[in-house]
């Protein structure tokens, strides 16, 4: 199937531009819906015509960046690269370690919940782990 790159490009644009409030706020162990784009290769994508994805705040970085890992709804996954956590709100999702990325905070949508605090630590050693 071929990617529709024209159309990520033109709302990629409009992302590039959106303006970012002083009062908006992300934290580590935020569970966020994400425009992540159309992507290259086995990078994953996002859903639908916004190409929306959710994803795990790792680490903060500044106002603007953040590393996250997209996260998916498939629960056949059970090896070193994937972690099942739970959002404190109720729902769940699946950690993917291998897709971790750096962020723009304009790619940042909506909130979808958190996950606690001990969890957040596991997939911090998870992922450790496996840069080790």
């Amino acid at each position: 199937m071929e990617k529709d790159f024209d159309n990520w490009n033109t709302l990629k644009k409009s992302i590039n531009k959106k303006e970012i409030g002083d009062d908006f706020n992300f934290h580590a162990g935020d569970i966020w819906w994400t425009t992540m784009g159309l992507n290259i290769g086995k990078e994953m994508d996002g859903k639908h015509e916004t190409f929306e994805r959710p994803v795990l705040i790792l680490k903060v970085i500044n106002r603007h960046t953040m590393y996250v890992f997209p996260l998916t709804s498939k629960n056949h996954f059970v090896d070193k690269y994937h972690y099942k956590v739970e959002y404190e709100e109720g729902g769940s999702g699946v950690v993917v370690f291998s897709q971790m990325r750096v962020i723009s905070s304009n790619r940042l949508l909506r909130k979808v919940g958190k996950i606690n605090k001990r969890d957040l630590q596991i997939v911090i050693q998870l992922f450790n782990k496996i840069l080790s």
